[in-house]
């Protein structure tokens, strides 16, 4: 689940957003004036994505 928030939002409330981000494990995108700058995942949503990219390419050489 990816949810969007503006720049000045996420600087107010960073604390909260980074401890709900952990609990739910989802995605949230940063924008600066409606536009796209910045993607925020959690560190076990990262490594779920990057051990299953590895475990595509294994079988690939």
């Amino acid at each position: 689940m990816t949810t969007t928030i503006g720049i000045s939002h996420f600087k107010a409330h960073c604390l909260e957003i980074i401890d709900q981000l952990q609990k739910d494990n989802k995605e949230i995108i940063i924008t600066k004036r409606d536009k796209p700058v910045a993607k925020v995942i959690s560190l076990k949503t990262l490594e779920e994505g990057t051990n299953s990219l590895f475990g595509t390419l294994k079988d690939q050489s």
